[in-house]
């Protein structure tokens, strides 16, 4: 589920309104994000008004600086080791042209992740030294080396860490360890990433050599890996990100500038949104399908001949990356499709001996984006062992989970949102994998107890369309870099309706979503990665993003289509009787017993659906007719279905039980509905409603379409004919087709809104059920 956080206003100080020229709605997000303060607000906007805070302050850094300036002055060969992901690709590029740029003799190793993975192993360490190298300087790796930083304290080689990673609770024996997390949580170099740390380590290491105006060279590299590693954009990590995007834009250096013209982006115009949608994932292919030793020299080479040559060997390996992960994201939905029950896990866990390593975190993070849940994709056979990648949602620490579930796994580690782990090799992995996931989805369930996993957008403001223009546009751009610790603004326009849509891109994922608003007047969005989701009937409140983009030099407006939830729809109103008496029985221990002492005093309505229809002789919602007495036995699936079965029994009394009709899970209720259709094929021959449906699953109409349309794109079902009121169908069996995922995921999510409201009416105050049951006489 995504749940709409109202916006949040607050009062703008005058002395900030007075420091700082701009729009309202700019002048709200900076108080939104805690910068009322006219000085932090100004640091915040423009890079020349902040204070970068002195290298000096990353514990470890001195040690460092010096051993490598006596290597300089020494000649000693520098072996640097980093990692195959754009930060530490670029961590390694800054670190090699940098020590090269002072006359350094360097020699440089990434590993590959399909042969090596991350880390720093000992073989491959010892050919460096092997190769010369009386010094290791790692980046964006390291903290967690154990056993490659004994090694080289063996040999007598000095093993120098600059990482960003958790501290394990032991740290290596290695000479210096520079890492902002020996810093507190709000210093402002906490948040660095790899290619950060490199560039604070250079940075001191060039002022201590007076030579601090050469640092604007390795800017753009450290951008890049900032955007890339999605670091949190506070303190010196935003600096550093403003400062690069505007080297990027006027000075990128050779291979950069070769990519974005493959894409045709224009590197006066580039944003964050390019760094993360156009040179990210081409460099990042790179790492997960192949060496990416050979960027370093793509990143730092003034050959263009040799520049362009890997240029175009990316753009291979980028398409590559893009029909690997639809095949393997097609794949994991084919999975749930056939076996629908690892939906009702808290975490997705998929295994495939032949989907590519290079390329499960990324589909995991897609079921993510999908299915709103952690999501872990697995390859690899049983002699050669399962890994995998794990990408999770706000309010799950996955790497904590994994964490209780050591004594099953060779190796893992990562971060609260993202981890890697594997599986020794073992003849019975599948089944391994199958008590690995039951075992997590037990932590994750003792970890989430009882609140829903859901996504939140935080609106910003309430912003009709039509006045969400250019300036308006070009005032919030101000607030970019946009990213981890600092999201765009949201916002959010009501009562619209979908007038078109179309499909674009070059697999026609994205979608132009055209609307109007109530006064007719017509706008247009896109809506990225759109294709395939439900879209909204009738009128509906829109969250939406709003851009200024240039392009060419011309500037234009980008609105973005984030998410839509429907409008209440109008409703015949009544008034209840401020007598109304009301009884609390959603605690009770014996219902049964409860409900048979109101019918030994009155004989009440009760409204009961599902299978509990026929055990208390109860009527549904489409047999509700008014009465004194209502008994609510069932829980009702939504507010709105709790509302007009109140307005149609009109009652002076209602007595409210919370008997669970057991109808949200996935599986659960396909598999009553199916019940239902064979039931509705031989007795009426084929043809039903969608209220009666609904009523006999206790879901709302909704669920029951999107279920019957999934049934019918597995070929179970054919429709015949349908209307608003109910359809005609036969069996049948045939195959899947291709939209039958894209329904999977909505039908899920609509269970879950339905379980989320049956456990708010079960542990809610009386007084928040009793606001369902009072109107006034209007249409709303």
């Amino acid at each position: 589920m995504r749940i709409w956080l109202e916006p949040v206003v607050l009062e703008v100080p005058g002395d900030l309104q007075a420091a700082i020229d701009g729009h309202p709605l700019l002048l709200q997000s900076l108080v939104q994000r805690g910068l009322s303060d006219p000085r932090a607000a100004r640091a915040f906007l423009d890079p020349n008004a902040y204070l970068p805070t002195s290298p000096q302050e990353l514990p470890g850094v001195e040690q460092v600086v010096q051993r490598l300036q006596r290597a300089l002055q020494m000649g000693e060969l520098i072996g640097v080791w980093g990692d195959f992901d754009v930060d530490g690709q670029t961590a390694t590029a800054l670190l090699v042209s940098a020590l090269r740029r002072l006359g350094g003799r360097v020699l440089y190793h990434i590993p590959r992740r399909d042969l090596e993975g991350h880390g720093v192993n000992v073989p491959n360490l010892e050919n460096l030294t092997r190769q010369g190298a009386r010094l290791v300087l790692t980046c964006d790796t390291g903290v967690t080396a154990q056993a490659a930083a004994q090694a080289a304290l063996d040999w007598g080689i000095d093993f120098l860490v600059t990482d960003h990673h958790e501290l394990p609770p032991n740290l290596p024996p290695a000479k210096a360890i520079v890492n902002p997390k020996f810093l507190p949580p709000a210093h402002p170099l906490r948040c660095l990433p790899g290619v950060g740390v490199a560039y604070k380590v250079i940075e001191a290491l060039y002022q201590s050599l007076g030579r601090q105006e050469e640092l604007v060279e390795f800017l753009d590299l450290v951008a890049l890996g900032i955007i890339a590693d999605v670091a949190t954009l506070h303190g010196d990590t935003r600096y550093l990100a403003q400062l690069g995007i505007e080297q990027l834009r006027q000075n990128a250096r050779l291979g950069l500038r070769l990519l974005l013209e493959n894409a045709e982006v224009t590197a006066a115009d580039l944003t964050e949104e390019q760094i993360s949608f156009v040179l990210a994932p081409r460099l990042n292919a790179v790492g997960r399908l192949a060496d990416a030793n050979p960027l370093v020299e793509f990143l730092t080479t003034q050959d263009e001949s040799l520049a362009r040559r890997q240029a175009f060997e990316i753009e291979g390996y980028n398409e590559m990356r893009k029909r690997l992960t639809e095949d393997v994201f097609q794949a994991a939905l084919h999975q749930l499709e056939q076996d629908t029950s690892l939906l009702e896990y808290p975490v997705l866990v998929l295994y495939h001996p032949q989907w590519h390593p290079g390329v499960v975190g990324i589909v995991a993070s897609r079921l993510v984006e999908r299915f709103g849940k952690p999501a872990i994709l697995l390859c690899g056979d049983n002699e050669s062992g399962a890994r995998g990648s794990a990408r999770s949602v706000e309010g799950v620490n996955i790497t904590q989970a994994i964490t209780a579930q050591a004594a099953m796994l060779s190796s893992f580690g990562g971060h609260p949102m993202a981890a890697g782990l594997a599986f020794a090799p073992a003849a019975d992995l599948t089944e391994r994998i199958a008590r690995f996931r039951q075992a997590l989805g037990y932590t994750v369930r003792e970890m989430v107890g009882d609140r829903a996993l859901e996504t939140q957008l935080q609106l910003s403001a309430y912003l009709p369309l039509e006045q969400a223009d250019w300036l308006l546009a070009e005032q919030l751009e101000r607030l970019a870099p946009f990213g981890a610790g600092n999201p765009a603004p949201l916002f959010a326009a009501q009562n619209l309706t979908l007038v078109s849509f179309a499909e674009i891109g070059r697999q026609n994922e994205h979608l132009l979503m055209d609307v109007e608003d109530e006064q007719g007047n017509g706008y247009r969005l896109i809506w990225w990665q759109g294709a395939g989701w439900p879209l909204p009937e009738g009128r509906f409140d829109l969250a939406y993003r709003l851009r200024g983009r240039s392009y060419n030099g011309e500037r234009h407006l980008q609105l973005e289509w984030m998410d839509f939830r429907l409008c209440p729809q109008a409703t015949i109103v009544v008034t209840t009787a401020e007598t109304l008496m009301v009884d609390d029985y959603r605690q009770e221990t014996r219902p049964l017993e409860r409900l048979q002492a109101l019918r030994a005093v009155e004989e009440p309505l009760i409204w009961a659906e599902a299978a509990e229809r026929a055990a208390v002789q109860g009527r549904d919602r489409n047999e509700l007719t008014p009465h004194p007495h209502l008994v609510i036995w069932t829980i009702p699936p939504s507010a709105a279905d709790l509302r007009r079965a109140v307005q149609q029994v009109c009652p002076q009394r209602i007595s409210f039980f919370a008997v669970d009709p057991q109808t949200d899970e996935l599986n659960r209720f396909l598999e009553r509905l199916r019940g239902l259709l064979k039931l509705v094929a031989t007795r009426y021959h084929g043809q039903t409603t969608w209220t009666w449906l609904a009523a006999a699953t206790c879901q709302r109409a909704t669920t029951v379409r999107l279920g019957v349309r999934w049934l019918a794109e597995q070929g179970w079902v054919e429709i015949l004919a349908a209307d608003d009121q109910g359809f005609t169908f036969q069996p049948r069996m045939g195959r899947a087709s291709a939209d039958a995922a894209n329904l999977l995921t909505e039908l899920t999510r609509q269970l879950e809104e339905s379980q989320a409201f049956r456990r708010f009416y079960t542990t809610c105050a009386l007084e928040s059920l009793r606001s369902y049951l009072s109107w006034e006489n209007k249409s709303t």
